[in-house]
């Protein structure tokens, strides 16, 4: 399929394909776990970049609601958070697809990243206006 793109939409068509085969491993390592404990894997926390994650999942969901419009506010020098990168991805997918259904169309979402000076746990701002 990358094959038949050229130019500016190969790089949009690697990234989305990434962005899927990301997600299916993802789901993968967790019906593991479930079939074989039958309860959710184990936290894996690791040093992730909260901004690439979040640009990522805006990146997968704007394909999906094009009749919304998405802004991200990212934090140049935002340090890396220990968390478990599938369970962020989760999390965010969840609260930006809310948000993007409560915008409806032509409605707008906005998402950002903690503060980089912020000591707090991990948290995003993703308000919506419908």
């Amino acid at each position: 399929m990358l094959a038949r793109h050229g130019g500016p939409d190969r790089a949009f068509m690697e990234q989305a394909t990434q962005i899927v085969v990301d997600e299916i491993e993802s789901l993968e390592r967790r019906i593991r776990a479930f079939s074989q404990f039958a309860s959710e894997p184990p936290v894996r926390p690791v040093p992730i970049d909260l901004n690439t994650v979040l640009e990522d999942r805006i990146g997968f969901l704007r394909t999906g609601h094009p009749e919304v419009s998405y802004r991200v506010r990212l934090e140049e020098t935002l340090p890396k958070a220990m968390a478990d990168e599938d369970l962020v991805k989760s999390i965010l997918v969840n609260l930006l697809e809310n948000a993007a259904e409560a915008a409806g169309e032509g409605g707008r979402c906005w998402a950002s990243p903690p503060p980089a000076t912020a000591r707090s746990p991990l948290r995003f701002t993703i308000p919506e206006r419908g």
